[in-house]
């Protein structure tokens, strides 16, 4: 926490970024996404794991996507009664890469409004869930 840099902490990024290869959302859709993606309330594992990919593909900030989108996972974790998930490097680490490896070749840059369909998914998993109770 020492290296933070005071002009970019916290602070919703307003110029392009790439992770890997791959350019993330355009600027102007960051507010408008995140907006959106705060509305969403998952409720299995599976659901918190999509809005987690959700939040990283956004990456809104210069900087601290990673750490900022675990944290936010764990706490919606804790909050439906899962344990947390601590990603530890090496093997774990790579199997949490393959989360987003497993999104294909969607360019989010330019698909800022994925929410119906991952609320469709969330009120699926919800569905199913009530259903066992």
């Amino acid at each position: 926490m020492e290296n933070l840099n005071p002009k970019i902490a916290g602070k919703i990024r307003n110029v392009n970024v790439y992770v890997g290869h791959k350019k993330c959302l355009e600027p102007q859709y960051i507010k408008k996404t995140l907006k959106e993606l705060i509305t969403i309330k998952p409720s299995t594992e599976e659901s918190i794991k999509d809005w987690h990919i959700e939040f990283e593909k956004c990456h809104p900030f210069k900087d601290g996507n990673g750490r900022t989108g675990r944290i936010l996972m764990n706490f919606q974790r804790l909050k439906t009664g899962l344990p947390l998930l601590i990603i530890h490097e090496g093997e774990e680490q790579q199997e949490y890469y393959k989360w987003f490896k497993q999104e294909g070749d969607i360019n989010y840059s330019t698909t800022p409004n994925r929410w119906e369909i991952l609320k469709t998914m969330i009120y699926e998993d919800k569905k199913r869930m009530d259903g066992i109770k």
